[in-house]
């Protein structure tokens, strides 16, 4: 596997867990190559990813609507204006960070870039 598919799968991976299989998130983050490369991915990468597949960011706003967790990175759209944030929320802090951007692609790109710095090789692997 080179660095481009493990791109293309970090960046599909809000769509392939729920579609493909009955594969956990966990499962997944483990196939998709990042940990080999998780040291040279950049945010800029996953940017010119999803510009060649712009719809992919929708499937991560909603993969993150759908997250139930006490703490962890959303990305959402504020319908008052059509931008986007991306943050990160804790349950017994609150809103810790929060980012506002105007495009979805550089939103989502920052998301997915942070969803996955979190993601530990020794929690994911079997």
């Amino acid at each position: 596997m080179n660095k481009d598919i493990a791109i293309s799968n970090v960046c599909k991976l809000s769509v392939n867990y729920k579609t493909v299989g009955s594969m956990s998130i966990n499962d997944w983050v483990r196939k998709s190559g990042w940990f080999s490369y998780k040291n040279s991915i950049t945010v800029d990468d996953i940017r010119r990813f999803l510009t060649s597949n712009p719809q992919l960011a929708d499937n991560w706003l909603i993969y993150s609507g759908n997250k139930r967790t006490d703490r962890g990175w959303y990305f959402s759209k504020n319908s008052k204006d059509d931008s986007f944030n991306v943050g990160y929320f804790e349950s017994k802090v609150g809103l810790t960070k929060e980012t506002k951007y105007q495009q979805s692609i550089d939103a989502c790109a920052q998301f997915i870039f942070n969803e996955f710095q979190h993601f530990n090789i020794d929690s994911v692997t079997e």
